[in-house]
């Protein structure tokens, strides 16, 4: 049994290869369609009595026949790429909805084991204590979340703006104003990420400063500089701090809108000195993730992002150009990824991982996605992070191949940025 992780989109992806079918399918046609002008062209002349018309009418003929073959052939290639897309979707459906029954069921039984057990042995008292533990992915998940986000794709757009609106109203009353990313700290030198797992783990360091901090690493090579941003998740989830990494970065940056969480990457890049030309790749979890694809899709002219990784984040409505190659991790039981009610575009530049945290044959892992926050926590990223490095799919080799440059290791120094109010 392998490992129950999916790959969308990607240079080596599945989708890449269906829409290179389906150009080479509108080649046939034209090509019918421009074999059958010169059949009716030749049948033309030979019917008027042009010189050698009657040599013309056989070639007529195969004109029409070849055409009519190059037709069929086109219909063939329509319905084959028609078939698999059926196909990867049903098995990947059928998988997952049998999954999530047997983890609805198991879920039940185990959370009516507890809550008997603790009656028994303490009362009332031990019944309420038994409630928070109830696992909840089996029935609240990646897939459930986004399939009834999505069903309400209208009015998602008005919703997010009325939150956001109220959101930002409030901040305006009550947050002190943000007045940029100031540098913080400095370490002169360290060692360097060679895997996507560290980059994560660079994230799991950031989160623990907790301040809104976003932290550039440097890299010095023969070719120049090379530079790795690390963005922070949701860290302030009330109205009065002046933490950037608040909620109405999360309203704005799920349809792709700019926040102040935005404005401290760009402060960052500037504070530590990154040129137009040098590559830079951007890291984040969550709200880190999101605000990460904004900054490729806004900045992409301004600066050289060559590449984005996300973990747990709904990135699905940000549009991200195709000279930055995008890494989404996502656990098929963290609900967060599916917040947008949107799959990411499954393009040649962006490769999304989906992992069934919850059945994963890792011995190591750490999490098995149980409840809501383990299938959102960076243990977990950290181990789908393993798959990529270990070389998954094409895609993911492929996407490897292009981020190469980044994860060579060696020497490095880390600036680390603090917003600042005034």
């Amino acid at each position: 049994m392998s490992e129950p992780a999916w790959t969308m989109g990607g240079r080596g992806g599945t989708v890449a290869v269906l829409a290179d079918l389906e150009i080479a399918e509108g080649a046939l046609r034209e090509a019918a369609d421009e074999l059958d002008l010169a059949g009716r062209a030749l049948a033309t002349a030979s019917l008027l009595g042009a010189p050698a018309g009657a040599s013309l009418q056989p070639s007529a003929v195969a004109c029409t026949r070849e055409a009519d073959a190059l037709r069929d052939l086109a219909m063939l290639l329509a319905t084959a790429v028609e078939a698999y897309r059926a196909a990867e979707a049903e098995a990947h459906h059928g998988v997952s909805t049998f999954s999530y029954g047997l983890d609805i069921v198991g879920d039940s039984l185990g959370t009516a084991w507890r809550v008997l057990r603790e009656t028994v042995t303490g009362g009332v008292v031990g019944l309420v204590g038994a409630l928070p533990e109830m696992p909840t992915t089996g029935s609240v998940n990646r897939a459930t979340v986004s399939a009834k986000l999505g069903a309400m794709e209208e009015r998602y757009d008005a919703l997010v703006d009325d939150l956001l609106m109220a959101v930002r109203g409030a901040e305006h009353l009550l947050e002190p104003e943000f007045a940029g990313a100031r540098p913080a700290t400095l370490i002169p030198t360290t060692t360097a990420p060679a895997s996507v797992e560290e980059l994560l783990g660079r994230l799991t360091w950031l989160e623990g400063i907790r301040d809104g901090s976003v932290a550039v690493e440097t890299l010095e090579g023969a070719d120049g500089p090379r530079h790795i941003v690390y963005i922070p998740s949701t860290q302030d989830w009330g109205l009065l701090g002046g933490n950037p990494a608040d909620l109405e970065a999360d309203l704005a940056a799920v349809r792709g809108g700019w926040s102040d969480a935005a404005a401290s990457v760009v402060d960052a890049l500037r504070g530590a000195g990154v040129r137009a030309d040098e590559p830079v790749m951007l890291v984040g979890h969550s709200q880190g993730g999101m605000i990460a694809s904004v900054v490729a899709s806004a900045l992409g002219g301004a600066f050289r992002i060559t590449q984005v990784v996300t973990a747990g984040s709904p990135t699905g409505r940000i549009a991200i150009p195709s000279s930055t190659e995008a890494l989404h991790l996502e656990n098929l039981r963290d609900l967060v990824p599916g917040l947008d009610g949107r799959a990411n575009d499954p393009s040649p530049n962006r490769t999304t991982v989906t992992h069934d945290r919850r059945h994963s044959l890792q011995d190591d892992a750490p999490d098995a996605s149980h409840t809501v926050l383990q299938a959102h926590g960076l243990p977990g990223y950290r181990q789908t992070a393993r798959l990529v490095d270990e070389g998954l799919t094409p895609s993911t080799e492929a996407w490897l191949d292009g981020a190469a440059p980044m994860l060579v290791g060696g020497r490095s120094t880390i600036r680390t940025f603090r917003p600042v109010t005034g």
